[in-house]
């Protein structure tokens, strides 16, 4: 058995990297393998993933019309940065203030 951990991207490749259960195995080319999914695990994390979007959707909607640059979907953190427009920054700390 093989416990993947986190996935990454290299080109056109996706990594599954984790560890072996018992030490010293590995797989061998034309091995046949069964995958079984953590199904409450993987809900989760498209849940995550989609509030990622939903939460780009309200930036665009409230006027911040630039792209985010990076988001991580995972429990143990997720988080959206986007580039700040400095005209609305301005513009919201102005009406805070304003509204003192």
């Amino acid at each position: 058995m093989f416990n993947v951990a986190t996935l990454q991207c290299e080109e056109d490749t996706i990594l599954h990297k984790g560890q072996y259960a018992k030490e010293g195995a590995a797989f061998k080319e034309g091995d046949k393998v069964k995958l079984v999914i953590n199904k409450a695990k993987r809900l989760l994390n498209a849940r995550i993933h989609s509030a990622g979007h939903l939460l780009d959707v309200c930036f665009h909607e409230l006027g911040y019309k630039n792209a985010g640059v990076k988001g991580y979907h995972f429990p143990d953190g997720p988080n959206v940065l986007k580039i700040p427009d400095p005209f609305l920054l301005g513009r919201i700390h102005w009406q805070a203030q304003s509204r003192r």
